[in-house]
């Protein structure tokens, strides 16, 4: 099952990404035994990308419930954000989460990774989602 020392991790390969309009991508699900929290959050890609105030990509973990989407953690190559990182091939860019309250999944919980982009063109390959996650942290859940 996981713990917080030896986290359950999902890999999703999504390969390569057109983010015009936003594309939507399920990376993972709590099982429906059990609530599960999300510890982090990371996407891989080929791509290099520098911090940019228009040639940038940023990368929204939705929680689904009841079919209701809510943001649970982003990252951006944005420049004109705070927080934004350059993203480089082959290293994991991290997705900050919110909160550890929203990182909370029910039974059957799903979550959504959104891919946006800035300017057109900028496109990613060979990406991929990773979730660190445990089940039943006893942390409300």
């Amino acid at each position: 099952m996981g713990s917080e020392i030896a986290p359950n991790v999902t890999t999703t390969h999504i390969g390569s990404v057109d983010p015009t309009g936003g594309k939507e991508y399920f990376v993972g699900k709590a099982p429906a035994a059990c609530r599960a929290h999300v510890l982090a959050a990371t996407v891989i890609t080929a791509t290099t990308r520098a911090k940019h105030a228009s040639n940038n990509n940023t990368f929204t973990l939705n929680r689904i419930r009841a079919a209701v989407a809510t943001a649970i953690g982003s990252g951006t190559t944005d420049s004109d954000v705070a927080t934004s990182v350059a993203l480089a091939a082959d290293t994991p860019f991290v997705i900050n989460l919110s909160s550890a309250a929203l990182g909370e999944l029910a039974a059957d919980d799903v979550l959504q990774l959104v891919v946006t982009e800035g300017a057109v063109g900028q496109d990613l390959t060979e990406v991929a989602c990773a979730i660190e996650w445990v089940c039943g942290t006893g942390e409300g859940l």
